[in-house]
This record gives structure tokens, C-alpha cells and sequence, in this order.
């Protein structure tokens, strides 16, 4: 007697039967728990992109805000390298040239996207972006200032001041809160940047130090300079939070640098041009 086998073989009675196709071949599109589904090829990555997704969506602002510091650093660099030039570029200049080229750009686009009051600001802020431009001139001049006659670690140390008063500024005029912890952390992060920097005007200056050139009164100049930057920067912190979303982000941009053009033309104009090395 002939056996006959059919295409298929028997399963198990404990085992369920897997799809086949037309040649008997197990279909790998099907779910098993053998055979992983292709989706499940893609999983890892997609959870990696929700996951990044997710950070961004939740850290927004801090991850602008070290997105900017990295963009501030590369700018304070160039300054410095522009003041250490055979013949220095004036700090009012530099301000002028830079915020011109901001302004101008930051109009086109508010009038190319049809952004409403351009150039005035919506009523009811215009006070206080009158107040971030003003300020935001004294910070980034304070800023400037200081780079003329300090290392670029020293005057990058000073400016760290600013989120732990900007704490104060928020708690004392806007009735935010800030917490012991938040206090703590900030003095704690202050003091760390002290150790890393170790700027000369506290630590002395070390062996075989380049820069005899430069007085101690030069110095403290600069170091006041820095802190009278610090000061600005942290008004000009504040008036943004008093603004909050009641005005464009270029909004405060355009007048910031309209500020900086009308400000470094008066000074340069008045013969304050003299900061250089």
C-alpha cells in the first residue's frame, strides 16, 4: 500500500499552525512569536525619536537657551580676537556693525511674514521693550567692555552672575518663585565656574603669564565694566518675562538692536570710542 504525504505537514495538537502561502513556505509577514513583525524591525529607532521628541518637547526653552549660549561663546571669541588685532576694531563699532545687519534683517522678515507692528510693537509693551533694548545695549557694551582688557574665561566667568540675579529680579518685580534649592544651585553653579576659570584678578596671575601689558586698574575696569554688563543682562532677562507672549520674539529683537545702532552711534559720536587695547 502507497502513503501519500499532502504539501502541508501535520502540526502539533499543541502547536498552532503557522500561515503558509501557495508553496507551503511560512508567510514571514504574519505575526508569530518566532518570526518578529518588520515593524518590530524599527522599534528601537522609533523610541530613540520619541524619546528625543519628547526632551525637546519638554526642555524647549533650555535647550534654546544652550543652543544660544553655544552661538554667544563663538561671538565672544570673535570680539576677542577682533581686539587683539594690530589695530583693534573699537567696541562701539563692533556693536554697531553687528546689531545694523540684525536689525535690518529682523524687519524684512517680521514685513515678508506680515508679523503685525513691525517697527512700534503692540501696544501695551512698548514700554518694556523699550526697557529690553535699552538694558540689553548696557549688557552687551558691558559685555564688550570687559572682554577688552580681561581673558576671555574672566569676562565669560562674570556673566554667569546673571541667571542668579535674573532669579532674584524674577521673584522681586514679577512675584515669581524661586525655591532654596534653585538659590542654592545657582551660587553652588557660580563658584564651580570660579574653580574652572580661575580668573587672575582672584587667583593671581601664573607663571609665565603674557599679558604684564595690562594694569591692575586696567583690570578692575574691566571687571566693573562686566559687572555694570551683568547688571543690564539682567534687566533685560527680567522685561522679557514681564513681556512674556504678549509680543513677537523679534519684536524684542528689533528693538534691542535698534537700541544698540542708536546707542553706539550716540557714543561714537561723543568720542567713546577709546576702548581698545
Amino acid at each position: 500500500m502507497t502513503t501519500t504525504y499532502s504539501a502541508r505537514t501535520p502540526q502539533s495538537p499543541t502547536r498552532p499552525e503557522l500561515p503558509t502561502n501557495r508553496d507551503g513556505l511560512i508567510d514571514s509577514d504574519e505575526t508569530s512569536p518566532l518570526l518578529p513583525t518588520n515593524s518590530a524591525k524599527y522599534s528601537h529607532s522609533e523610541t530613540w525619536r520619541s524619546s528625543v521628541s519628547t526632551f525637546f518637547d519638554e526642555n524647549a526653552g533650555l535647550s534654546l537657551v544652550a543652543a544660544s549660549q553655544f552661538f554667544f561663546s563663538g561671538m565672544h571669541i570673535c570680539v576677542k580676537w577682533l581686539n587683539s588685532l594690530d589695530e583693534p576694531v573699537p567696541m562701539l563699532e563692533l556693536i554697531w556693525v553687528r546689531m545694523a545687519i540684525t536689525s535690518i534683517c529682523s524687519v524684512a522678515y517680521m514685513f515678508w511674514r506680515k508679523i503685525p507692528d513691525p517697527l512700534l510693537g503692540p501696544k501695551g509693551v512698548r514700554g518694556l521693550l523699550v526697557l529690553r533694548g535699552f538694558t540689553g545695549f548696557i549688557g552687551l557694551a558691558g559685555m564688550y567692555a570687559s572682554l577688552v582688557h580681561l581673558s576671555l574665561s574672566d569676562a565669560t566667568m562674570l556673566t554667569f552672575v546673571a541667571p542668579i540675579l535674573t532669579g532674584f529680579s524674577g521673584a522681586m518685580f514679577l512675584k515669581e518663585t524661586i525655591s532654596f534649592r534653585e538659590s542654592f544651585s545657582g551660587f553652588c553653579s557660580f563658584f564651580g565656574v570660579i574653580l574652572i576659570a580661575r580668573p587672575q584678578f582672584l587667583f593671581g596671575s601664573p607663571k609665565g603669564d603674557l599679558s604684564d601689558s595690562v594694569t591692575h586698574g586696567q583690570r578692575m575696569q574691566s571687571v566693573a565694566f562686566g559687572l555694570i554688563g551683568v547688571l543690564g543682562a539682567t534687566a533685560a532677562y527680567t522685561s522679557l518675562r514681564a513681556i512674556g507672549r504678549r509680543a513677537h520674539t523679534l519684536h524684542s529683537l528689533v528693538f534691542f538692536s535698534s537700541s544698540c545702532v542708536l546707542g553706539s552711534t550716540i557714543g561714537y559720536a561723543s568720542g567713546l570710542d577709546t576702548l581698545t587695547p
